[in-house]
């Protein structure tokens, strides 16, 4: 697993076009694009991408929201808003 082994560069390719076929299958509003978006921002993050990953885990905490899913993944988007 590219994000745990602490290597953002190709975590943030493959959660990117993770988020895109995500996208297609389920549909923006899913609980499958919220844990992706959330990934994708937590490996923002690790790569020194604070302002990008600030704005993606706003992103994920709005779809979080709007499928009024309870999850942990809700917590780190929360959190991560406010790095």
């Amino acid at each position: 697993d590219f994000l745990y082994g602490l290597e953002p560069e190709p975590a943030l390719t493959h959660l990117a076009r993770a988020r895109v076929d995500l996208t297609a299958a389920f549909g923006a509003k899913s609980r499958e694009v919220a844990i992706c978006t959330t990934d994708l921002a937590l490996a923002q993050s690790v790569a020194g991408r604070h302002a990008e990953a600030k704005e993606t885990f706003t992103r994920a905490v709005e779809v979080w929201r709007e499928i009024e899913v309870t999850h942990p993944s809700l917590a780190v988007a929360l959190l991560g808003q406010y790095q």
